[in-house]
């Protein structure tokens, strides 16, 4: 409905809130693919770093995860653990900008 809504020149995000395991997350991804979805935040807790990683490597849209990141340290740690595309919400400290050769996140990001 919501692809229908927003037609298919504006980009899909959708947030689990964390709310699968990283078989479900996959499983999700698979039945969103027909929504062209470009953005998967928090598929599985942003803590389990090995069930983030499993389920980029296995999903077509960009895996964001790290809102409850408290430092630039806890973020860089997804990025290393290959947990996440892009942290979210971390240029929200200190008033950061991305920049400009990093992908754009959803509103308010």
């Amino acid at each position: 409905m919501a692809r229908q809504i927003i037609g298919p020149r504006t980009e899909l995000y959708v947030d689990a809130n964390g709310g699968y395991t990283a078989a479900q997350a996959v499983r999700v991804a698979g039945e969103m693919a027909g929504c062209d979805v470009t953005w998967f935040e928090e598929p599985v807790s942003s803590q389990d770093l090995a069930g983030l990683a499993a389920v980029r490597r296995q999903v077509v849209p960009d895996v964001a995860a790290g809102e409850y990141s408290w430092s630039l340290a806890d973020s860089a740690r997804l990025i290393d653990a290959g947990a996440a595309s892009v942290p979210a919400h971390t240029t929200r400290w200190a008033g950061c900008r991305p920049r400009r050769n990093l992908p754009r996140g959803p509103p308010g990001w």
